[in-house]
């Protein structure tokens, strides 16, 4: 029998222009030199058991993405993933799935569902987010349906506020939200049992 396929797609960086871009380099990126310590990512094929198999998505150029590119990529990705698979997507990552998504309905049928953490809203391109700019019409002409479509927010996320859920809640009205009291942008291990205990639920797995 085989397992269920769980892709982890990541966040990152984007920029309006070159110049920004640079600018963070050089004023605010800083290196971190203290032992990386295991996250949600790192131990979620551990805490789901044999039954699943995690394979995190290494997208192209996290500190400056760009959506053509992650687009592109992802396309190839499409092709080697097995239908009813599900997608838990971070920050940068969970906009990216839904604006793909969205703007590319046959890949819809291959994905079972959706969990999207720390997730930005954009639509008015005043947000920061460069290029990945949702289109809230695309979502009422294709059928964003999935077995389970799951927004995870943590209330002391100090990057993405917890007001852009409400916004989702209009968006994708059937999408069920839920709300961690601590964890922060990058969702602590404490808030692991309740995404694990949806995929399960979503596989029927105990």
């Amino acid at each position: 029998m085989s397992k269920h396929q769980i892709l982890i797609i990541g966040g990152g960086e984007t920029f309006d222009d070159y110049q920004t871009y640079f600018d963070f380099i050089k004023y605010d990126f800083k290196f971190d030199t203290t032992k990386r310590k295991a996250n949600w990512k790192d131990t979620l094929n551990e805490k789901l058991g044999k039954s699943f198999d995690v394979l995190t998505i290494k997208m192209p150029s996290p500190l400056n993405a760009k959506y053509i590119v992650r687009e592109v990529y992802f396309r190839k990705v499409l092709r080697l993933i097995r239908k009813d698979s599900a997608i838990v997507a971070h920050s940068l990552g969970a906009l990216f799935i839904l604006k793909f998504l969205s703007e590319n309905e046959y890949a819809i049928k291959k994905i079972k569902g959706l969990f999207l953490i720390s997730t930005p809203y954009n639509i008015l391109h005043d947000r920061g987010y460069a290029d990945f700019i949702l289109d809230p019409a695309l979502f009422k002409e294709h059928d964003m349906q999935f077995s389970h479509i799951e927004f995870i927010h943590a209330e002391d996320d100090g990057i993405v506020n917890a007001s852009h859920m409400w916004m989702y809640a209009l968006l994708l009205p059937n999408a069920k939200q839920t709300f961690t009291k601590e964890g922060g942008h990058f969702i602590s291990q404490k808030s692991l049992p309740i995404l694990t205990r949806r995929i399960k639920k979503l596989y029927g797995n105990k």
